[in-house]
């Protein structure tokens, strides 16, 4: 499947997560930053007006430059909700891909067996069209004869134009059918009958609708932790050593996200008197968010958060639900395809008894086509009844987000663009 633009958009999304989660993970990050800064100086103040001795001449322009190393040890606080959010993300996008490719394999299974199923209603129609034709040249032969009339006649006529018509129709369904799956599988060969048969149910699993009101459900407790963080006073400390004048080394540690940090910083011009006299220098901080709207964003959180918890039992009730329904379907499929065999096997019973009686000359040739038609009907409806239990059985398979190439004997034919 990996050609499929489905497909390759569902990985590119995935690929796109688990690269912003290694990113959260990164265990250093560099930071810098610069400044050039243009100052208007008052000129009523002159340089004999500045402290003695002799004044001292003002910069006209200032210069910054800054590089701070982050550390980040383990995930905490705010780091780890970022870290938890991409894990969440890389879930949600592996969950779509899963998705994606159980909906094509389920696809590319249903449009073989539909093109088999399309394959034998040509056969079928071309034994009509067949038994039609004869049907009109019998009923011709008599017509001349005075055995039959000219009403008899046109019915015959009109039963094969019919069958020709079923006939076209069903060879364009056909073709149709051969598209369809040419689109999915391009020329490879589908799975063969076979494999199809060894596709059992899936044993069960968490569908996939749960899955995905899970991802809500927690993001919506991030929420709540980053709001009751937000109400929590933030100490800092930080040590700045001036290594000369112009440039200093500064190593800091906050309490949201316990990243220590080191930089080193450069300023031009440098530092004068007093404060060139500081060798050192360590500062204490606390901080605290006291608006009244960070208890309202938290009482938000807890309410969205509630309404999370509800939808993921919602959806908890109705994946139950859909999981009974699908599987009884596929129970009546399963149950409707064992009649359609038996009724396959009576026919084949019958065919095999009207030829026998053809060859011994007590049935005509006509007696042991229409046999034939029935066995062909069967089989078509055996075919048919089939393709409903393989639809209903990759219904689950969908449900569940699983591929059936993972349970499958024979590999999945690629899916090509």
């Amino acid at each position: 499947m990996a050609a499929h633009p489905e497909l390759r958009a569902a990985e590119a999304a995935l690929e796109a997560a688990e690269l912003q989660l290694r990113a959260a993970y990164d265990p250093v990050a560099l930071e810098a930053s610069g400044a050039y800064t243009r100052l208007g100086l008052d000129e009523a103040l002159t340089v004999t007006q500045l402290p003695p001795p002799g004044g001292v001449a003002l910069p006209e322009t200032q210069t910054q430059l800054s590089a701070t190393l982050v550390f980040r040890p383990y995930p905490f606080g705010d780091v780890a909700d970022a870290v938890r959010g991409r894990e969440l993300e890389v879930r949600s996008r592996h969950l779509e891909l899963r998705e994606a490719r159980a909906g094509l394999e389920a696809r590319a299974l249903v449009a073989a067996l539909n093109l088999q199923l399309a394959e034998r209603s040509v056969a079928l129609a071309e034994t009509g069209q067949a038994a039609a034709q004869r049907g009109l040249e019998a009923t011709q032969r008599r017509f001349e004869r005075g055995g039959a009339t000219a009403r008899e006649l046109r019915e015959a006529r009109s039963a094969l134009r019919e069958a020709e018509t079923l006939l076209h129709n069903a060879r364009t369904d056909a073709e149709t059918a051969r598209r369809n799956l040419r689109a999915l599988v391009g020329d490879t060969p589908a799975p063969s009958a076979a494999a199809l048969a060894a596709l059992a149910p899936p044993d069960g699993g968490v569908p996939a609708t749960l899955q995905r009101a899970e991802v809500p459900a927690l993001q919506a407790e991030l929420g709540v932790a980053a709001a009751e963080r937000a109400l929590w006073p933030v100490a800092q400390v930080s040590y700045a050593w001036n290594l000369s004048d112009e440039t200093a080394l500064t190593a800091s540690l906050e309490s949201r996200t316990l990243q220590p940090s080191l930089g080193v910083s450069y300023r031009d011009p440098g530092r004068t008197l007093p404060e060139s006299a500081v060798r050192s220098s360590l500062t204490v901080g606390v901080s605290a968010n006291l608006s009244v709207g960070a208890l309202s964003a938290l009482e938000a959180s807890a309410r969205q958060a509630e309404a999370a918890r509800a939808g993921l039992e919602a959806a908890r009730e109705g994946a139950a639900l859909q999981e009974v329904a699908l599987r009884a379907a596929y129970g009546n499929a399963a149950r409707d395809l064992a009649g359609a065999r038996r009724a396959f096997e009576d026919a084949e019973v019958t065919y095999a008894e009207a030829r026998t009686r053809e060859e011994l000359g007590l049935a005509s040739a006509l007696e042991t086509q229409g046999a034939l038609l029935e066995l062909l009907q069967a089989d078509l409806a055996r075919r048919s009844a089939e393709l409903g239990t393989l639809s209903a059985l990759l219904e689950l398979y969908t449900l569940y987000a699983l591929p059936p190439s993972e349970t499958l004997s024979e590999p999945l034919p690629e899916t090509q663009p």
